[in-house]
């Protein structure tokens, strides 16, 4: 729902700028993890996800290259590896100044669900989702004049200071729907789960400790008094529940209203905890909820003239009626399919369209959303270490997920560490429901350097002399108190639990298929 007369030029030039600085960002936290990853001596190669597919000997069946969309089909060594998401962060930032912007954003897109396809365990997050989502919607937002940055640095092209004309309003509304669902969806799961910390309104009671890598701000979140945690819980639930209506009304002082709490909210999240670049999408998506007269309004008349001035030159290309169409009847479809499976049980929706999306599921055109519809009372953690003789044991640093009682709590959104975050995940359950867990073993234990490199620090530096040994033990972890932080500077005090798994070898794992 739109006003009349409302117009969307600076909005998306602005939006699309972000969203390609995302797009950068994402794809070179990517890279700086890819080889101990995914490498040839990585946790999970690449290569042997593919069966052999990445090898130009090998045939690949067209259904699976369908159903697993990636360019590694093409290569999968360890140089196409590495390559792949610099490539990306080379397109993003393209895009970024606005060169070819279109095909630029349409490559980023490809290329990041290139990785998320092989990514598997560690990259099934829901910001690599949304950021795919929303990078598929940008595509039909984007500008496809070729140059267009460098032609409104013309004297000639200063009128044309953003070279786009009217966006069609379908796709603007595209766009706020799925910050709509975002919100409502991360409102909805915490409802449906039934969870009792969360229908007592006690769940930041744990939120601040429990997640995945708090930051310093949040040990102190973790220190207000009980009343506030409870009013913050209720907070969220206005925000995610009630607010995201107002995203879908016509009216500009409504939607600026969503825009500032939702914005608020996020900035908080951003503060207290490293979700990667989650929170940065989710305040780029609110901008959408905007229209030109509020950035207008409120710049020089010279600039705003530059602006505006020619810009109906830029009539609507002749196809958009031939793509927009069918793109708003697709999307409206798979969304009816995703609420009905994510949220009532798949029992809505006749089995024949169910199995009519199925086929662009792996493409994450739409997904579902919710972060924490089960909130964590605890914080197990896995200490790992290695020993030469079954009797003296090192053990394994982190860069960032809990360790060292005495170590800072970081600061590294938007990047994210990608084994840290998994390592918090394996320590919820056993280890035979993590069997990438054994392949990260096997790799310490053969000196994989790639691996190694994923770490703070390994204790067996030599990838000659491997530990003979591996255990990991189970601690529970929670905030120090303020006088032991001050006094004894630990952020953590952790008391032992039982063992995670007790002493192996290569050998007791060599023959394990995972």
């Amino acid at each position: 729902m739109v006003r009349e007369g409302e117009t969307a030029r600076v909005v998306p030039f602005l939006f699309l700028r972000f969203l390609s600085l995302i797009y950068c960002l994402a794809f070179i936290s990517c890279a700086v993890q890819m080889q101990g990853l995914y490498g040839s001596d990585g946790i999970i190669p690449v290569a042997e996800l593919l069966g052999g597919g990445g090898s130009a000997h090998a045939p690949v069946d067209a259904g699976i290259v369908l159903s697993h969309p990636s360019i590694f089909w093409l290569a999968s060594d360890d140089t196409s590896l590495n390559l792949v998401p610099w490539l990306g962060a080379l397109l993003s930032f393209l895009a970024l100044l606005g060169i070819l912007e279109g095909p630029m954003l349409l490559g980023s897109w490809f290329l990041y669900l290139s990785i998320i396809t092989v990514g598997q365990t560690f990259m099934s997050f829901q910001w690599d989702a949304l950021l795919l989502e929303t990078g598929f919607l940008a595509i039909f937002l984007a500008s496809w004049r070729p140059l267009a940055f460098f032609w409104s640095l013309l004297p000639k092209g200063e009128s044309k200071l953003i070279d786009r004309g009217q966006p069609s309003f379908v796709v603007i509304y595209l766009f706020r729907f799925l910050l709509f669902k975002l919100m409502l969806m991360s409102g909805l799961v915490k409802i449906l789960s039934n969870d009792p910390t969360w229908s007592s309104l006690t769940a930041m009671q744990y939120h601040y400790f429990t997640q995945p890598l708090p930051t310093p701000l949040a040990y102190f979140a973790d220190k207000l008094p009980g009343w506030f945690q409870i009013a913050s819980c209720a907070g969220v639930f206005f925000i995610e529940l009630l607010v995201p209506f107002g995203m879908l009304f016509p009216y500009l002082r409504l939607r600026l209203i969503t825009f500032i709490l939702t914005v608020a909210l996020q900035v908080l999240i951003l503060l207290t905890g490293n979700y990667c670049f989650f929170n940065l999408l989710t305040i780029a998506l609110c901008f959408m909820l905007l229209d030109d007269s509020f950035f207008l309004e409120r710049m020089k008349v010279s600039l705003r003239d530059k602006i505006t001035r020619g810009a109906d030159e830029f009539k609507p290309s002749r196809l958009r009626p031939v793509y927009l169409a069918p793109l708003l009847a697709l999307l409206v479809f798979l969304n009816a399919v995703e609420f009905d499976q994510a949220l009532l049980g798949g029992g809505v929706m006749p089995p024949f369209m169910v199995a009519l999306s199925s086929p662009l599921v792996p493409y994450r055109i739409v997904n579902n959303y919710g972060l924490f519809a089960r909130m964590t009372t605890t914080r197990p953690e896995i200490i790992l270490e290695g020993s030469l003789d079954g009797s003296n044991w090192e053990p394994y640093l982190f860069r960032y997920k809990a360790g060292p009682l005495e170590r800072t709590l970081p600061v590294v959104a938007p990047f994210q560490p990608r084994l840290d975050w998994q390592m918090w995940f394996a320590a919820l359950s056993p280890v035979q429901y993590n069997p990438w867990f054994v392949r990260f073993s096997r790799a310490l234990l053969t000196g994989s350097r790639s691996v190694s490199d994923l770490l703070q620090s390994n204790p067996f530096p030599d990838p000659d002399k491997p530990p003979v040994y591996l255990r990991a033990k189970l601690y529970e972890y929670r905030f120090s108190s303020m006088s032991e932080l001050i006094e004894k500077g630990r952020w953590w005090t952790r008391t032992y639990k039982e063992d995670y798994i007790p002493q192996f070898s290569l050998a007791d794992i060599s023959d394990r298929r995972d």
